[in-house]
């Protein structure tokens, strides 16, 4: 029968698209089908033109919630005979074009339901709607079906039967749907086994009044397990830093609702969308400076004055964080580092090196993913890590002309990988840093996994140029496996083709990049990380560099930031009377000697704050990766001096000089001027620096990336005093940190083809010009 065939992209699979389009179908008396495929949702219609222009304009203006179109075509079709509207089976194929969508938090409509008295899903732990709840974590296959994940294994009772086929209820065709009587079960071990013959309610009083009572309890999330504690018992704390090797990275804390958050902060309508959001993610907030809770803020959030929270995303952590106004200590199942514990059995083995009790349940998680963690600075989201709520899908800008099936790598440290595939790229959740095997385990068990999800094959893979790296040695094994070429990028070059492609920005002239970090491999086989490129006409140039200085005793200089500024400063007046005192007898002989020899050298913007901050006295020895950047950040905001006099900071014949810099600090610090006003005046001064370096080469534009635009004080001068002057471009929906570098590579190897074809194209117009 003639009709018309309705194909729409983008998120559409695993949002309660089809009992959505059902529904509207019968509010428009239509007849025809709607069903999932491997590369979006299709609708047939039997209908006129104007009738099915009608249905895609209701379509298009009110979606289902949960999703995100990004296409709707629509064109004449035979449509099979029908006196109904149905949802047909799905039709996988080999081609997968389509977004899969993450995990979801738990609606309001499901937590008003949990805490109902009446409801037949009242404290069900795993109540889940066709709006929220798992889904890329328990995804085997696309399309998105209940028999292609993890919920395979339970079988719906009769009650959930009917609500499945009941177009007017909310769990009409909900891949999730489950109860009490046929869903998921928790369980309960101590260390001796699974502690038998108790409920649900009190399996998880138990694990309450556990917590109440010092222990430390694990309980299985939707992408691994969490370690839940009191925040107000400080021997707990003390005892689960050193179960974790975590001295003082800082805990987030989990708390029951919006009120019990504002008890310790001043929240703001961002961060309150945010932590209200279907990502629910981590969110870092300024603490109050004085709150009326038991919190040990010491221990929890040492020498830092905000605090990482989150609402329950998952109805059994709303169950266990209503127990608890003060919150409780969320944080993930490893050792500080290492992959988060999310497989049943190795965490039965391993999860009682950190905690008392384990709460787990039977839904198998497929994919492990941490929390992932966003700040809010002048109205704007930085993601700190990508993970939870948004991996693997991206939404943003992408090139005109896609080439499929490249496979980008990423980085060492905070590593993902991209993919692109069909009309889209596909960016891994963060899976930590690669130095531990157990890491570089569950990166390629993910990989493998998402591979497999979109079944294309590979034509070629992208990985960074360090040729130290685990991901540079497993590019060159892919490509000698599979036969396919393999390509380096350039580190910093590929965090500015990561932030170009973000912004759209990659036809544009005349950008400046400001790619600030710890660490990269550079083309001169130096340690890059203090950058400023230019990009025109499809090319990227380094134009300036901090300075080098020498890298000394290795990987301990990132961990030491008293040898940063032992670099920094040598020979410098003054110096040597700050810092001698840092330093034993012999330790100070050594390195005075090493400083004289030749090695590696490095531009690291991230050592030069590691200097600073040691340099004014802050830290001499870090625990974990950016603390003295973030000490030196609070410092600075402690300051109530409107700072307007820069520190002189030169550049010239592509190096940007520190001795001025530091000369200014060393004189600051020998006429008593505070750490605080001296910390803000540095921050102050990069922003002047960035601002001359713009006017000399005449760059209205200007984009950022690189871990140090994680710095909110940083990021927010900027917007201050530069935004009147230049158009200023940080990244959306990417951190600035490493996990954008695989999509980076994608870019950069798209960039490198729009170059390749406009030089094809101008050669074509030259040969056929008289």
């Amino acid at each position: 029968m003639n009709g018309y065939q309705i194909h729409i992209k983008g998120r559409v699979q695993g949002v309660g698209f089809r009992p959505f389009v059902y529904n509207l179908a019968k509010s428009f008396h239509l007849n025809g089908s709607v069903r999932n495929t491997s590369s979006g949702v299709y609708i047939d219609l039997i209908a006129d033109k104007f009738i099915a222009d009608q249905f895609v304009f209701t379509l298009e203006s009110n979606p289902p919630p949960k999703s995100i179109i990004e296409s709707i075509s629509t064109k004449p079709f035979e449509v099979e005979v029908s006196d109904d509207f149905r949802i047909v089976e799905s039709t996988p194929s080999d081609k997968v074009d389509l977004k899969i969508s993450p995990d979801f938090a738990m609606c309001s409509n499901c937590l008003d339901e949990l805490e109902s008295t009446t409801d037949r899903r009242a404290r069900y732990a795993f109540i889940t709607c066709s709006e929220c709840g798992p889904r890329y974590s328990i995804q085997s296959k696309v399309p998105y079906d209940r028999f292609d994940t993890t919920m395979n294994a339970f079988h719906m009772c009769s009650a959930c039967y009917e609500e499945y086929h009941d177009p007017s209820n909310r769990r009409f065709f909900s891949q999730t749907n489950s109860c009490g009587e046929c869903g998921i079960t928790l369980s309960l071990y101590d260390e001796a086994g699974q502690i038998e013959g108790r409920s649900q309610d009190e399996l998880i009083d138990l694990a309450c009044s556990s917590i109440l009572k010092g222990k430390t309890v694990a309980v299985k999330g939707i992408g691994g397990y969490l370690l839940l504690c009191d925040p107000t018992n400080p021997d707990v704390l003390r005892t689960l830093r050193a179960r974790k090797h975590r001295p003082d990275k800082p805990f987030a804390l989990l708390f029951p609702d919006i009120d019990s958050i504002s008890k310790i902060a001043d929240i703001h309508e961002a961060e309150e969308s945010l932590l209200r959001s279907e990502v629910s993610p981590i969110v870092i907030l300024d603490r109050r400076e004085y709150d009326n809770t038991s919190i040990c803020w010491d221990l929890v959030s040492p020498d830092l004055p905000n605090a990482g929270v989150m609402l329950p995303y998952a109805p059994l952590l709303h169950l266990i964080a209503k127990r608890f106004d003060n919150g409780l200590i969320a944080t993930s199942a490893n050792i500080s580092g290492g992959p988060i514990l999310f497989k049943d059995d190795e965490a039965r083995d391993q999860l009682f090196v950190f905690a008392d009790l384990m709460l787990s349940h039977s839904r198998e998680i497929l994919i492990p993913q941490d929390d992932s963690v966003a700040k809010v600075v002048d109205g704007q989201v930085i993601w700190m890590r990508r993970s939870r709520g948004l991996a693997p899908s991206y939404f943003g800008s992408l090139p005109v002309h896609l080439e499929n099936g490249i496979l980008a790598l990423g980085a060492h440290m905070k590593s993902s990988f991209a993919l692109s595939e069909g009309n889209n790229w596909h960016v891994s959740q963060y899976l930590g840093s690669l130095d531990e095997y157990e890491s570089q385990t569950t990166y390629l068990k993910t990989l493998s996994h998402v591979r497999s999800l979109f079944r294309a094959p590979i034509k070629r893979v992208l990985t960074d140029s360090h040729p130290g790296y685990f991901v540079h040695s497993k590019a060159r094994e892919i490509a000698v496996q599979e036969g396919i070429p393999v390509e380096s990028f350039q580190h910093h070059e590929s965090h500015f083709a990561a932030v170009l492609q973000e912004n759209d920005l990659i036809h544009d002239q005349e950008v400046l990049g400001v790619i600030w970090d710890g660490t990269g491999w550079g083309t001169d086989n130096e340690i890059w990380g203090g950058e400023i490129f230019s990009y025109s006409s499809y090319e990227l140039e380094r134009l300036f560099h901090i300075n080098y200085v020498p890298i000394i005793a290795n990987d301990k200089m990132a961990k030491e930031p008293r040898l940063s500024a032992l670099t920094f400063c040598h020979e410098l007046d003054g110096s040597a009377k700050l810092l001698k005192s840092k330093f034993s007898a012999v330790e100070w002989k050594n390195y005075q000697a090493a400083l004289s020899k030749t090695g590696k050298l490095t531009s690291s913007m991230g050592r030069l704050f590691d200097a600073v901050a040691s340099l004014i006295g802050l830290i001499d020895t870090t625990t974990y990766e950016g603390q003295a950047a973030m000490l030196l950040e609070t410092c600075a905001k402690r300051s109530s001096i409107e700072i307007s006099d820069a520190y002189p900071i030169y550049f010239n014949d592509k190096l940007i000089c520190t001795d001025a810099l530091f000369e200014g600090i060393i004189y600051d610090l020998q006429n008593g001027k505070t750490q605080s006003y001296i910390a803000r005046r540095f921050h102050f001064s990069l922003v002047l620096l960035i601002r001359e370096i713009a006017l000399k080469v005449g760059f209205n534009k200007i984009a950022f990336s690189g871990g140090v635009f994680q710095n909110s004080l940083l990021v927010s001068l900027l917007r201050k005093h530069l935004s009147n002057e230049f158009q200023l471009y940080f990244h959306k929906e990417l951190p600035p940190n490493d996990e954008n570098i695989s999509f980076g590579q994608l870019a950069q190897y798209h960039l490198q083809q729009s170059k390749n074809a406009a030089l094809n194209h101008e050669n074509y117009v030259s040969s056929n010009t008289w």
